[in-house]
C-alpha cells in the first residue's frame, strides 16, 4: 500500500485473484508485495484495489527501465 512503510512480515498478493485468473497465477505483473496487516485489510475487497495495484506495478516497471 502506498502509505505503508513496513519491510517485515511481507506477503505476496495476487492482483487478479488466484481462484479467478488461473492463467495469471505465476505472472509477476499480477503480484504485489504487501505487509501482512495491509494484506489482511483488503480481504473481501480485492477488486476495489485492482486499479491501484496495476498502476503501482506499472510505475515500478517503468522505474526499472530508467
Amino acid at each position: 500500500m502506498p502509505e505503508c512503510k513496513k519491510k517485515k512480515r511481507l506477503n505476496v498478493h495476487h492482483i487478479e485473484r488466484w481462484s479467478d485468473a488461473a492463467s495469471l497465477r505465476y505472472e509477476t505483473f499480477n503480484m504485489i508485495t504487501l505487509c501482512r496487516e495491509c494484506h489482511d485489510s483488503i480481504k473481501n475487497k480485492e477488486s476495489h484495489y485492482v486499479p491501484l495495484f496495476r498502476e503501482l506495478v506499472r510505475k515500478n516497471e517503468n522505474n526499472k527501465r530508467h
